[in-house]
């Protein structure tokens, strides 16, 4: 059965419907697939693409988002299979349904509310980080669809705040970034701009 509480994430391509979700198979919450046959309104193909095998008695409440790339599909999710909340990323060929799964950032840090957008070879991905008692958001690019990505950047920076829930959007050759700043309960904005050529110097400038 499906998690109580993680909220999925839909993809509509152009003959089908691609859901990610996190199933409840006797608590041990996963990451699973679905592709959904338009012309059928059902999922012909279902399976699990989360090798964490994360074991938790009661619902985590961060489910997956996912993004098309130049690669396929690549997904994102928080997984604490591995002894602490880590970011989880995978590539899917949604045409012959393969897929490759590996931690984004291996780190002792706690990670969470991993959120992606793209387009083509550029990849931005942004979540929330615990360095205790700092939590902030982060965010990795691409430029090369995903076969490297920067090492995470901190683009709040600000020690002083607990800023989390961060969420990302493509547009215009850049990112639109928005945060949560629990001290003063508001929403804050940040854009990424990639110059032409794109250039991961000139970005990292722009989150100043």
């Amino acid at each position: 059965e499906v998690c109580d509480c993680c909220p999925a994430h839909l993809l509509a391509g152009q003959d089908a419907t691609m859901a990610f979700f996190r199933n409840n198979d006797a608590n041990i919450r996963d990451i699973w697939y679905a592709h959904i046959k338009d012309e059928d309104n059902y999922a012909d193909t279902v399976f699990d693409i989360d090798p964490s095998d994360w074991y938790i008695a009661g619902c985590p409440s961060t489910g997956p988002d996912a993004a098309f790339t130049s690669k396929g599909v690549h997904s994102v999710w928080s997984s604490s299979g591995f002894g602490h909340p880590q970011v989880l990323m995978s590539v899917l060929d949604p045409t012959t349904n393969e897929v490759a799964t590996d931690f984004l950032s291996s780190s002792d840090l706690s990670q969470f509310t991993p959120r992606i957008a793209a387009s083509g070879d550029t990849i931005a991905i942004v979540y929330e980080q615990i360095e205790s008692p700092i939590t902030t958001s982060v965010i990795m690019w691409s430029l090369d669809g995903g076969d490297s990505f920067t090492v995470p950047i901190d683009f709040v920076k600000d020690s002083s705040g607990i800023y989390n829930a961060p969420d990302i959007a493509y547009s215009n050759q850049g990112f639109d970034l928005v945060y949560r700043d629990i001290f003063d309960a508001s929403i804050r904005y940040k854009r990424l701009e990639f110059g032409l050529p794109a250039s991961v110097g000139s970005a990292a400038e722009e989150l100043g």
